[in-house]
């Protein structure tokens, strides 16, 4: 027979695997430096993965946070607060580093092609 794990284990390991993978886009994208001109040799990111990573783990934990409330009503015990408060938390950290992601590989992408 298969164990269940309650809710506080369902926060710990979200909350785990969210340190491990926070912030793709501040770990994986390089920003063009900030004297570069256009059509110069840069070393950047101009790859939109890891930003399109975070606003997935982004939307992910919303919809989490959104189907926890949902589920509980006005009944929600403190663990299942907490485990909203998580999701939401995350939501931000992750929409964070998408918007560095997208802006860093966007100035990027217009050095490099020199348009």
């Amino acid at each position: 027979m298969a164990r269940q794990h309650g809710p506080f284990f369902a926060a710990l390991v979200v909350s785990t695997s969210a340190l491990v993978l926070s912030g793709c886009s501040w770990i994986f994208v390089t920003p063009p430096p900030a004297d570069a001109g256009r059509g110069e040799r840069v070393e950047c990111t101009t790859s939109p993965a890891a930003p399109v990573v975070d606003t997935l783990l982004a939307a992910s934990n919303v919809a989490g946070a959104l189907y926890i409330a949902g589920t509980v009503g006005n009944k929600a015990t403190p663990t299942q607060n907490a485990l909203v408060t998580t999701g939401l938390v995350w939501a931000i950290v992750y929409t964070t580093a998408a918007v560095h992601g997208y802006r860093a590989t966007a100035a990027c992408r217009e050095l490099v092609d020199g348009d």
